[in-house]
């Protein structure tokens, strides 16, 4: 079994870059959002911080994750 990691968006700011992703662990699972933020000196990765949360079966709203 491979997991799947499918990147939706990218951006920077300044010395800061965020990622956000769908990783899917189990085939035919909702899977998980997750975002990473980093900050970025002399082109290299000096701090990092992610956060993840299930994506619901349903939404609450007509905002959906992706």
């Amino acid at each position: 079994m491979v997991a799947v990691v499918r990147l939706r968006r990218c951006s920077r700011w300044s010395r800061s870059r965020a990622a956000k992703g769908h990783y899917i662990d189990t085939p035919g699972e909702r899977g998980r959002a997750v975002i990473g933020l980093f900050r970025v000196r002399g082109g290299k990765i000096v701090e990092h911080w992610d956060a993840s949360q299930d994506v619901p079966e349903n939404s609450a709203n007509d905002n959906t994750m992706y």
